[in-house]
């Protein structure tokens, strides 16, 4: 069983689309009526977001619904610049911009700001901080909650490994801020190694591998994000050390599973879901002339295993 805490606010986030031309990608509708290109949003998918396509389309689908306007998605394989030339060419009413990363579609958004179409970013931090209004998880925030979780119930004091990421950006840099911040106001842990990781889980296998080599009494991993520490688990249970606890970001199917299993200690889960409700929302309200909050930050919640609930 998992156990989920709520630790407060939503989540942005939301997808790609396409209207009509030659050659467009398969169209997905979510909306009760067809509406005009005017009360059309626009979904366009970045970097990163691959895990949560289910999630995304059920916050689209429901902010479709309560917000009375259609939501277009566009196949991901699709060339985006093409895509935003077609979209503003056919009169979209709307366009939001999903991605994990917050940098990969700078050039995009700054080509639709040129035409006054209303646009929202959702999921990450843009990377070069713009007039786009952003929904996103608080990762700072998030970070400190959940490494003060895993050091609340600790009877002694914890030997940390802590496996960043080996290309930061300021979804990164954030999560560090926050666990540095935990570990500083908390007197349980002592981090005794900071290795760099790639998102890939064989590389952070070979890290951990390194790692355990020369501190075989860590009593805690903590991955930036959950692709390294599913790869720092695996190596846990090739090597049997299942008293070592692990903890990821990102909520992803493998790290739930994880969880279920007993594997992870806790993984921080960013509820894309309500991200790309939110997102849709707000496109909605632009197109009908209502203010927005220009930053929406939101707190993730805590995912822990059995036997980890702080």
């Amino acid at each position: 069983m998992v156990w989920r805490i709520s630790l407060a606010g939503l989540l942005a986030l939301t997808l790609a689309a396409c209207l009509q031309g030659a050659n467009t990608p398969d169209r997905q509708a979510h909306g009760l009526v067809s509406m005009p290109p005017a009360a059309t949003v626009a979904l366009l998918l970045g970097d990163g977001v691959a895990p949560y396509l289910e999630q995304i389309d059920k916050g689209a689908r429901a902010a479709a619904q309560a917000n009375h306007v259609e939501v277009i998605n566009v196949d991901r394989r699709a060339e985006q610049a093409s895509e935003v030339e077609r979209l503003l060419g056919a009169g979209v009413g709307a366009l939001v911009f999903v991605s994990a990363s917050g940098g990969d579609q700078q050039a995009l958004r700054e080509r639709v700001r040129l035409t006054g179409v209303p646009m929202i970013a959702v999921g990450a931090v843009p990377a070069q901080p713009d007039l786009t209004p952003y929904v996103a998880i608080d990762d700072e925030r998030s970070a400190y909650l959940a490494v003060s979780a895993l050091l609340a119930g600790a009877s002694d004091a914890l030997e940390i490994a802590v496996l960043e990421s080996s290309s930061p950006n300021s979804q990164a840099l954030a999560r560090q801020s926050g666990i540095d911040r935990a570990l500083a106001e908390h007197g349980r842990g002592r981090v005794i190694a900071r290795l760099a990781a790639s998102g890939k889980i064989d590389q952070a296998y070979e890290v951990t591998r390194e790692l355990f080599a020369v501190h075989p009494q860590i009593d805690l991993v903590i991955g930036a994000s959950d692709a390294i520490a599913l790869g720092a688990l695996k190596y846990l249970r090739d090597s049997r050390r299942p008293r070592v606890r692990v903890a990821g970001f990102g909520a992803l199917p493998e790290a739930r599973a994880a969880l279920a299993g007993g594997g992870f200690a806790l993984t921080v889960d960013p509820r894309i879901e309500k991200q790309v409700y939110l997102g849709v929302e707000y496109a909605a309200r632009s197109l009908r002339g209502d203010e927005i909050p220009p930053v929406t930050l939101l707190e993730a919640d805590l995912l822990v295993g059995p036997g980890s609930q702080p």
